[in-house]
This record gives structure tokens, C-alpha cells and sequence, in this order.
């Protein structure tokens, strides 16, 4: 039984490889045969319903940047039920065109998609992100992999409690920010285990880090291992990326890219306004920046 077990095992890991390899050699080939044509209109448009959501939702921000009015008549071609990525990207490519020409199709794209993080689109003062981790990127071709964990420190993180819902407009998110009269939580910890009992609402985080020197790396990220339950992330006064996929969100990783923003060898602030809707909330699980190569 055991020798079945472990012959099942060795061939589904062997499928998983070759499928990545795959994907990776997909992702290469679009890659090359994009620059060669000189990412012409009709190339990208001829590949946005690929089978490969990342080739999909990369062309869709490729077609937006090159072929901006090719663009709204190409979207036109998006119907029906959507991923939420792919329904993530037209969104977001459609938010740089004036609302008389994009209004139509975000609202058939809000509809087509009930990903609860998408039904805010559009409709708050936050800003919005589409974040692209370098592991999940199609314009880079190789396998990636995480070669250090650096562990964010769990105590000292400077907290404020927002139930009016100021901190935006109050700036808390930049750099420069003076929380001195904040309190002091620690993370890993919800905020009810810390003398917030009973509170739902708005909160804010911010906490000063120094990281190391650069490292022989392609990029990096921040991983969350679970934050109750909808965040909003800055760092260093920049916004990296929300996590907002509701009540349903409290339990699940994540990762935004931050190698544009991080300051090696120097001092970084980060920043996440959270928001929890009942029961527990925070940042209750640990945070750390994860170096890719």
C-alpha cells in the first residue's frame, strides 16, 4: 500500500513540474513573439481570451497602455460569467479612460463578476492596485523561487482605532505621519486580545523597519499570512495593494510585490489599514518579506 502511495505521489509532483514547465515555456514564447511583432494591435488582441489567465490579464494591460482606443472595442469581446482576474484587469484598465467612454463596460464587467472585491470598484476614495508578485507575473519567464523569509517583528507596531473612518483623508498612510500618540500592539494578536474588545470597524498599523542591504535577488514581496479581514497596504507613503475579498478574506494569505518601494539598507514604513466587520479582527498572523530569485 505504502509503495502505491508513494509511486502516486512521485507521478503527480512529476505532472506538477511538467505542468509549471508548461506554463513557464507558454509564458516565454508570448513574451518573445509580443516584443517581436513590436506588440502590435492585432497580435495582443488575438490573445486575450488565452487560456492562461496571467497571458490573458497581461495582454489586457499591454493592449490598454499600447492600443488605447483598440483597447474599448477589444474588451467589447468580454461576455458572460468572468474570472475575477480577468474581470480585475479590465476594470482596472478601464479606470484611465473618461467615464462617457468606459462607464458601459465597467458596469457590464461589475455585473458579469460577484467577487465581493470588485463590487467597491470604483465607488471608494481608496486607491486600487492590481499588484503583480513576480511568481504570478507572464511578462517574466523563469521559474521563481522564495530564497529568504525575513520575519517582520511581531511587537511594537504603532495602532489607532478609526470608527469614523478618517484615517484615509487624515493621511495615516504616509511616511512622514506623526503616530506618536498611538498606542503599541503587537501582531499575531488580534486587536480584541489587546484591549480592543468588542470593537468592529476601521483600524490602522504602522511600523518603522530597517532592512538589510540589497540582496542578489530579481524582487521581493510582502506576505501576509492572514489579516482579519479586508487590508489596504502602504509602504513608505506608496500604496502596494488591498486584500479585499470581504468577511470570507479573515483566514487567507497573501502577497503584494513591493520590489519598487522597498528601501534596502535603510529605513521602510508600512502601513495597513484594516477593516473587520464582526467578530475577531487585525493583523493575527505574522508578516514577513519574502526575497524571490
Amino acid at each position: 500500500m505504502l509503495n502505491k502511495i508513494l509511486l502516486f505521489a512521485g507521478i503527480f509532483f512529476t505532472g506538477v513540474i511538467l505542468c509549471r514547465g508548461e506554463v513557464i515555456s507558454a509564458r516565454r514564447a508570448f513574451r518573445s513573439e509580443a516584443e517581436k511583432c513590436g506588440y502590435q494591435a492585432e497580435f495582443l488582441i488575438g490573445r486575450l481570451h488565452d487560456p492562461d489567465v496571467e497571458i490573458s490579464r497581461y495582454t489586457i494591460m499591454l493592449i490598454a497602455e499600447k492600443h488605447p482606443e483598440a483597447a474599448l472595442k477589444a474588451f467589447e469581446s468580454f461576455n458572460g460569467r468572468l474570472d475575477p482576474l480577468i474581470a480585475e484587469a479590465l476594470l482596472t484598465a478601464l479606470a484611465s479612460y473618461p467615464a462617457e467612454k468606459s462607464g458601459a463596460l465597467q458596469k457590464r464587467f461589475l455585473v458579469s463578476c460577484d467577487d465581493p472585491r470588485l463590487q467597491a470598484f470604483g465607488k471608494s476614495k481608496l486607491p486600487y492596485r492590481m499588484n503583480f508578485s513576480l511568481r504570478n507575473d507572464p511578462s517574466y519567464d523563469h521559474a521563481v523561487t522564495v530564497i529568504k523569509k525575513i520575519p517582520l517583528p511581531l511587537n511594537n507596531w504603532k495602532f489607532m482605532t478609526d470608527p469614523a473612518d478618517e484615517g484615509f483623508d487624515r493621511k495615516f498612510w504616509t511616511a512622514n505621519f506623526n503616530d506618536s500618540d498611538w498606542k503599541t500592539l503587537a501582531i499575531g494578536k488580534t486587536w480584541e486580545e489587546q484591549g480592543f474588545a468588542g470593537y468592529d470597524g476601521i483600524a490602522w498599523y504602522r511600523l518603522k523597519f530597517t532592512m538589510s542591504g540589497k540582496m542578489d535577488c530579481n524582487s521581493a514581496d510582502i506576505a501576509f499570512e492572514a489579516v482579519d479581514e479586508s487590508s489596504w497596504v502602504w509602504l513608505n507613503g506608496k500604496f502596494i495593494g488591498q486584500h479585499d475579498v470581504g468577511a470570507a478574506g479573515w483566514n487567507t494569505p497573501f502577497f503584494l510585490n513591493i520590489a519598487s518601494e522597498l528601501n534596502w539598507g535603510g529605513e521602510n514604513i508600512l502601513v495597513v489599514r484594516v477593516k473587520d466587520s464582526a467578530q475577531a479582527g487585525g493583523i493575527w498572523k505574522p508578516v514577513f518579506i519574502e526575497v524571490l530569485k
